[in-house]
């Protein structure tokens, strides 16, 4: 089963394609660094404040899932996909873990939001692990907005709410996510590709039209 992760306000604690479009970065698509990358976790770090969304049981769950045969993708709307990798560093996953983990950015409109929620991002994850696009009962998915949530269970993909807001104390939803894993069935069809090949980040906008096409990939491609 494909473990799908949103990014901002879910691993992070805060929204980082937000952040990187205004004062003091004021960046545009593809300008993002690693330093801007740890630039953002020292700001979100001062006051005592956390810049993961419960880091120790997220890392987890990441080393967890991959170490139990399950591929795991993060599908953000963000026009910054090159900065996770770093994030995702910094949250504490090892440079093998990272190259087992498909990052596929890309910002929709306001409009294709609503109709398809996380579903361009999760079907273009499911193809590059080596399943179906249809195959949307192989995926969990973990993410804040409760619109995107709502649409992944009508799309027949499991999906488990965040708390948009950190509560430090509310860490229930990681059972879920562990309850529902443990409890699929584990298949391999992607698991050549998943054991030989390194990162790829993806960053595809999409989607008016049938007519549209994705567009800008980033990075290295398996």
């Amino acid at each position: 089963m494909l473990l799908a992760l949103d990014l901002d306000n879910t691993i992070l604690n805060f929204h980082s394609h937000n952040a990187l479009c205004l004062e003091p970065f004021n960046l545009k698509p593809g300008q993002a660094t690693t330093a801007h990358a740890l630039e953002l976790l020292k700001i979100y770090s001062l006051e005592d404040k956390k810049p993961f969304k419960h880091g120790p049981q997220m890392l987890a769950l990441i080393r967890e899932s991959l170490l139990n045969g399950h591929p795991v993708a993060i599908v953000s709307y963000t026009l910054f996909p090159e900065i996770i990798q770093t994030l995702l560093e910094k949250l504490g996953l090892t440079t093998e873990e990272l190259n087992k983990i498909y990052i596929r950015g890309g910002l929709l409109s306001a409009e294709d939001q609503s109709k398809y929620g996380k579903l361009i991002h999760i079907e273009d994850s499911l193809e590059h692990f080596g399943f179906k696009k249809t195959d949307h009962d192989q995926v969990i998915l973990l993410d804040d907005s409760y619109q995107n949530y709502m649409l992944a269970e009508n799309q027949g993909i499991k999906a488990v709410l965040v708390p948009d807001e950190y509560e430090p104390e509310y860490t229930d939803y990681f059972k879920e996510v562990k309850k529902i894993l443990n409890q699929s069935r584990i298949t391999y069809p992607y698991l050549p590709k998943y054991l030989t090949n390194s990162l790829e980040i993806s960053m595809d906008v999409s989607l008016s039209t049938e007519t549209d096409k994705l567009t800008n990939v980033v990075g290295p491609n398996w």
